[in-house]
């Protein structure tokens, strides 16, 4: 009995030839995805680049995979905050984030989607909101700084002036970011 007889031979032939094309379908299927989730946010860029607010609404709604909405509700975010609409963008940030949250892919932006609806809600005064926000971005977060100044801004607001100090000063000493060190050594000198 040969192992490696004509017939066995054939069943490899043809099993190598289905696996090659399962493997090709799958990756053209992929790159179709790639292809349709580029497209859908390249239509809400352009919407919003003529203003047509709900029509790029409407087109972020449509995308189903979540960390790809993500990224179209963002855009509608920072759109809607440069327009001054607080509470319409940190909706939209919101979204964002916890679409972010359940798709795990991206958690660099979840942690600067997170800070940026922290601010909108310092901007309109719900400190105690903003500094729990801030309390879930872990320390190393690539925006850390950024978040400690707010933490430290929230903490003033809320009259905690001994907390914001031990975090300005940290501030202070250990940022390596010129412009927010001085805004820590500006409000340092503000408390004093």
């Amino acid at each position: 009995m040969e192992l490696l007889n004509w017939r066995t031979l054939a069943y490899i032939f043809v099993g190598a030839i289905l696996a090659g094309l399962a493997v090709g379908i799958y990756q053209t299927y992929e790159n179709n995805k790639r292809e349709t989730i580029a497209s859908q946010l390249y239509k809400v860029q352009y919407a919003l680049s003529q203003g047509k607010v709900e029509e790029a609404q409407k087109l972020a709604r449509e995308i189903n995979e979540p960390s790809s909405r993500a990224y179209a509700e963002i855009l509608i975010g920072d759109y809607l905050y440069g327009k001054e609409k607080f509470k319409e963008a940190y909706q939209w940030f919101d979204k964002a984030s916890n679409d972010l949250a359940s798709s795990n892919v991206d958690p660099a932006l979840d942690y600067l989607t997170k800070e940026k609806e922290a601010y909108i809600l310092y901007l309109e005064g719900d400190y105690k909101k903003s500094l729990h926000i801030l309390e879930t971005i872990p320390k190393d977060a690539p925006n850390r700084w950024n978040v400690e100044l707010l933490k430290a801004q929230n903490l003033l607001k809320l009259g905690q002036k001994e907390k914001a100090k031990v975090l300005l000063e940290d501030i202070a000493k250990s940022c390596p970011i010129g412009d927010i060190v001085l805004a820590a050594k500006y409000l340092l000198m503000q408390k004093n």
